[in-house]
């Protein structure tokens, strides 16, 4: 895949081709709001009729065009935030960045490490102000809080919102992304119908294979520690 190490999230292509199949309706209409370089959508050739992509970077962009099937791929350049396809789509897929999130007070040398973290982040996300892979904090969570709204605008009825998530290790401590963005997505009128607590690839047998719950889900708690990927459907 083209760009694949310039990706600043990483998900293995069979992830996406799974919850296409387990969530999106067969040769529906799909959505991405911040598909990258496409390494999501790279396996779902033949199952998805017409997926409809945005991303902020004009370098990401080109690589997502040569990635994917142009007789499927409808991409526009711009802001997820203010972003919808042009018609009702039947899944919206995609995995956020990480928050870029850093405590005060630091020593010189902590912020000179800082500064060096800035500008490799610059690197993967590109210097774009309105990026949120480069924003901080509550800036992100509230453009993050905007993207799950305007999903559940342009989701059709009966249609999934499947989001791949992380939580990272952060000073010896897991943080709690997975359940921000799971608070996020409720707050946006979803409801939490499946989860998966590992990895998808059926090439790694040691770890945990797909799980699918039916109905509510567990706690924002146990979430946090446990998710890879979400699925919700609209209240």
């Amino acid at each position: 895949m083209k760009g694949s190490m310039r990706a600043p999230g990483k998900n293995h292509p069979l992830v996406g081709a799974w919850l296409v199949t387990r969530w999106a309706q067969p040769g529906g209409v799909c959505a991405d709001p911040m598909i990258g370089v496409g390494g999501l959508w790279l396996r779902t050739n033949g199952t998805v009729g017409r997926l409809y992509g945005c991303e902020i970077e004009p370098g990401l962009c080109a690589l997502a065009r040569d990635n994917l099937p142009a007789g499927v791929l409808v991409l526009s350049q711009g802001d997820a935030r203010s972003w919808k396809p042009p018609e009702p789509v039947n899944m919206v897929l995609f995995s956020p960045p990480f928050l870029q999130n850093h405590s005060a007070g630091a020593t010189a040398h902590q912020q000179e490490i800082r500064e060096r973290k800035r500008l490799h982040t610059m690197q993967e996300f590109g210097s774009d102000p309105a990026n949120l892979g480069s924003t901080k904090s509550q800036g992100f969570w509230s453009g993050m809080g905007l993207i799950y709204k305007q999903a559940r605008l342009y989701l059709a009825g009966g249609g999934h919102l499947a989001v791949v998530l992380r939580n990272r290790i952060r000073k010896r401590r897991e943080t709690n992304e997975v359940g921000e963005h799971i608070r996020l997505i409720r707050g946006a009128g979803f409801d939490l119908v499946g989860v998966h607590p590992r990895d998808l690839d059926p090439r790694y047998p040691a770890r945990i294979r797909p799980v699918v719950l039916s109905g509510i889900g567990p706690t924002l708690e146990a979430a946090s520690r446990a998710l890879r990927w979400c699925a919700f459907e609209v209240l």
